[in-house]
């Protein structure tokens, strides 16, 4: 009894500590991970990671990986050999990868909120990943680079290729793209006006300039929720959560638990109304 009060304390007391996500520097398995703190704005620090052969000729060409909403630069990096970056790097590229403003090792600062995560999707697009792209262009001495962009990185990828004419961009690959297709029907479903209803209520509710603490959360359920035990309640909770975050498919408990660990940061309160405001609206872009 004692032990689940203090767990109970301890889960819901804090908001103080940032998920740093784990930076890493040094040499893993064959590969050579390197870290750079760089600064898009004034207080705006970015963790920048750079995966490459120590064997490797200065590449003509990198690979960029940009991660989704609420992760970090880990999800490219999990587990060998479940890692995109190192399969990458084994195969002669040269990889590039950053935590986005407010995850992992990055901070959430903005310029018009020095206190913190009043931030939005456009200063992320417009402020950040020029200062991102324009160091791993400069310091590995590459021409061009391909762009890989994971859920939201997939829609900030095509907003700064859209916005930013003759970046140096040979290619881009969206996974699990975070945008809407329109499909037969969509506009009188019920379903998809109930969910889009709910949300411009909830939209409303969230406030401004905060730090949504899921990542904390789940660090202090999993101290609170020793293993096995932790793994299988994530793994029983997915059944419900699964259609929308995972393919149970393809993935094991194991498996599912050690990303819940190792890649999931807060989110940004300002960043999420503002793409629950695009959802309610999009009626009106299609």
């Amino acid at each position: 009894m004692r032990r689940a009060v203090l767990a109970l304390l301890v889960l819901f007391s804090g908001c103080g500590e940032e998920n740093s996500g784990g930076r890493v520097s040094g040499s893993l398995e064959g590969v050579i991970l390197e870290s750079y703190p760089i600064e898009s704005a004034p207080v705006v620090h970015l963790a920048l990671y750079r995966y490459r052969s120590p064997s490797a000729a200065p590449p003509k060409s990198i690979v960029l990986l940009t991660h989704g909403f609420g992760a970090h630069h880990a999800i490219f990096d999990l587990q060998s050999p479940r890692s995109l970056a190192r399969h990458l790097v084994e195969r002669g590229f040269e990889v590039w990868t950053a935590d986005t403003r407010g995850s992992g090792n990055s901070s959430p600062r903005s310029l018009t909120d020095f206190k913190g995560w009043r931030f939005s999707f456009d200063d992320m697009v417009h402020t950040d990943m020029p200062a991102v792209i324009d160091f791993a262009l400069k310091t590995s001495g590459a021409d061009d680079f391909l762009w890989i962009g994971h859920s939201l990185g997939a829609p900030t990828l095509l907003a700064y290729l859209g916005t930013h004419p003759g970046i140096p961009c040979r290619g881009a690959v969206l996974m699990s793209p975070a945008i809407f297709v329109p499909y037969p029907g969509w506009k009188n479903d019920p379903k998809r006006a109930y969910f889009w209803s709910a949300i411009s209520v909830i939209r409303w509710l969230i406030p401004t300039g905060l730090g949504l603490p899921q990542g904390r959360l789940l660090n202090r359920l999993a101290w609170a929720i020793p293993e096995p035990n932790f793994t299988w309640t994530a793994w029983v909770l997915s059944w419900f959560t699964g259609p929308y975050f995972i393919n149970r498919e393809n993935m094991s408990p194991e498996l599912l638990s050690l990303a819940l660990h190792k890649t999931i940061s807060d989110m940004p309160s300002t960043a999420m109304r503002q793409l629950m405001q695009w959802g309610t609206v999009m009626d009106t872009f299609t």
